[in-house]
């Protein structure tokens, strides 16, 4: 049966070799199973081979960047505040600044 086999269920070859001896020489490679711990070892190496250590964090840019903000018009109208429409004003501003000191610079 296994010698008539059209390739060897061990190697795979079909380059009519004699399937037999075939068998009998992947028998006789030593066979390089690892432990556990080798292989995790070897796995881990991997890994931090792929990766690159911690780079040095850019320091914080302590330029204070400007920003233009649009800040719309209304109008009282019939007691009721009402938007001009297509009427902005544009505004520079830190871009850090908060509400409060906003108003207060408007």
């Amino acid at each position: 049966m296994i010698t008539d086999a059209k390739f060897c269920h061990l190697c795979g070859s079909t380059n009519g070799t004699n399937v037999i001896e075939a068998a009998q020489s992947a028998k006789k490679r030593p066979s390089s199973v690892l432990t556990f711990d080798d292989y995790r070892e070897r796995k881990g190496q991997e890994r931090r081979s792929r990766f690159g250590g911690k780079k040095p964090k850019k320091e914080k840019n302590e330029k204070v960047n400007e920003v233009t903000i649009q800040i719309g018009l209304i109008r009282l109208k019939d007691g009721e505040l009402k938007v001009i429409r297509g009427s902005t004003l544009p505004l520079k501003v830190t871009e850090t600044i908060g509400g409060p000191e906003l108003l207060g610079e408007v």
